[in-house]
């Protein structure tokens, strides 16, 4: 009895694994088509060059982040 759980579980992780080896395929796959040219070929030089040009763009360094004025302390946000 023993035998047929592991035998179970077994082919249940293989499934599993096959499935998630799937997925990478098919991101590996998107990934190589959204980096290639109109003939299939990748042009990591314009990977790089669009790395360099990001390095380059001004970005606000808080949003969606606000210090906290009361050092972590509860407040009455109802105070008028």
């Amino acid at each position: 009895m023993a035998s047929t759980d592991i035998a179970r579980a077994a082919k249940a992780n293989q499934k599993t694994v096959s499935k998630e080896e799937q997925i990478r395929k098919l991101e590996r796959e998107e990934f190589i088509r959204e980096h290639s040219d109109a003939s299939g070929k990748l042009r990591p030089d314009l990977w790089r060059a669009g790395v360099e040009q990001q390095k380059h763009m001004q970005v606000a360094p808080y949003i969606g982040w606000h210090p906290a004025a009361n050092n972590g302390k509860k407040t009455d946000t109802n105070k008028k």
